[in-house]
């Protein structure tokens, strides 16, 4: 447990250092983000996935950032698989490490797992979710996008320009 949320504390520390990069501290400049892009890459680290739902509840909630984007690229594509996120369990300490960040937010508050605060996001505070259709097709078999079954119903599998297009069109690029 403890590793646990030593490796939470640390990904929020990423977190916050990416978004300090970029914008934190720089109240004035924060009103010019339009667009951010959570750009997720991985697969097998963990910490990546929580940080990334993180930083977009953040971005939504607290920053106000208008289009705030959760993209899986090639190398974080198997999160985009039905039941993938919700294995990522948010415990009650994870709960009250959140909580204990944002006056408005309680541990109660908030669900059980990566997939179920995803949905949140998308459906309350409308984060919008993309991956690389390109590699989704590639994972299942299929030739065309429109056969991709096995992604979550509020992830969309983009082509190549659309994929690119929200990439360009981003004030920000946080890379996880």
């Amino acid at each position: 447990m403890r590793k646990l949320i030593a490796m939470l504390l640390v990904s929020a520390l990423v977190v916050v250092m990416a978004l300090a990069i970029g914008c934190i501290g720089e109240e004035d400049k924060m009103d010019e983000i339009k667009t951010v892009v959570v750009y997720v890459n991985t697969q097998d680290v963990a910490f990546n996935q929580y940080a990334a739902l993180g930083a977009a509840f953040d971005l939504k909630a607290d920053k106000k950032v208008k289009t705030v984007i959760v993209f899986y690229g090639p190398g974080g594509i198997e999160m985009t698989k039905k039941g993938s996120l919700a294995k990522y369990e948010l415990t009650p300490a994870i709960k009250e490490i959140i909580a204990n960040q944002y006056p408005s937010v309680t541990a109660d508050m908030l669900p059980g797992n990566l997939e179920l605060l995803a949905r949140y996001l998308n459906s309350e505070l409308g984060v919008q979710f993309y991956s690389c259709g390109s590699f989704n097709m590639v994972m299942e078999g299929v030739t065309s996008i429109e056969e991709v079954k096995d992604v979550e119903d509020f992830i969309t599998p983009l082509k190549i320009p659309d994929a690119l297009g929200a990439g360009l069109g981003a004030d920000k690029i946080i890379f996880l």
